[in-house]
């Protein structure tokens, strides 16, 4: 669903979030020459990015995929978690087209390349802000290319069934030792589904399988 519009002329908070200080020069440098009226918070690693999401709930949050401490995903995660209004645009160097749509799904509104040019930043930033999802457009062609080419996958819909059975489990709030008993396999046998179904879905955590087996309506 799309968030409602902000004006992009009100004077806006944005928190930028990046471990390098060449890349945060280079977005604030959009931001300014598109929003002169904007605060700009900066951030270099995880813990302040989630510290400073908490205590300033910026209307726009420019958040890297990889910090140096932690993922940004998981600072998504939270922001997410806490109910804010903040619009979140990733900052990435994977232009994988499924962390793109991991990303989007967990409430992302856009998801740009660090190598894009200026004017993809400011669109991405644009595209927040009227409530509506942006992605790169070398991802946009490969997301067209797998719509025309192939029926496109739910992430859960690309496991194996033991790698679903165990998911099931999970997504139910059973514990490593309790899926252990009910499938017959040790828990280090779990752990490696686990990890199988956290690089074909994106979804790392049990709570992040719970909330997304709740949209997507699975039993």
């Amino acid at each position: 669903m799309n968030q409602p519009e902000l004006n992009p002329d009100a004077a806006l908070t944005v928190l930028v979030v990046d471990n390098h200080a060449v890349v945060r020069r280079g977005v604030v440098s959009v931001i300014q020459a598109r929003f002169p009226s904007a605060t700009i918070i900066e951030a270099e690693n995880q813990a302040d990015a989630l510290r400073l999401a908490e205590s300033e709930q910026p209307d726009l949050l420019l958040l890297d995929v990889d910090l140096g401490d932690g993922s940004g995903i998981e600072v998504l995660d939270r922001v997410v978690a806490l109910g804010y209004p903040t619009r979140t645009v990733m900052l990435t160097v994977f232009q994988e087209l499924r962390i793109a749509q991991s990303c989007l799904q967990k409430g992302a509104s856009g998801y740009v390349s660090k190598d894009s040019a200026a004017e993809h930043l400011e669109e991405a930033i644009e595209s927040a802000l009227a409530g509506e999802v942006f992605l790169s457009p070398d991802l946009r062609r490969d997301m067209q290319a797998a719509f025309a080419g192939q029926v496109v996958q739910a992430p859960h819909e690309q496991l194996s069934k033991r790698e679903f059975d165990v998911f099931r489990l999970v997504a139910q709030a059973n514990t490593a030792k309790e899926i252990s008993r009910q499938l017959g396999i040790s828990e280090k046998t779990i752990a490696t589904y686990r990890a199988r179904i956290a690089e074909k879905t994106g979804l790392k955590t049990a709570a992040e399988i719970i909330r997304y087996s709740v949209k997507a309506g699975l039993d």
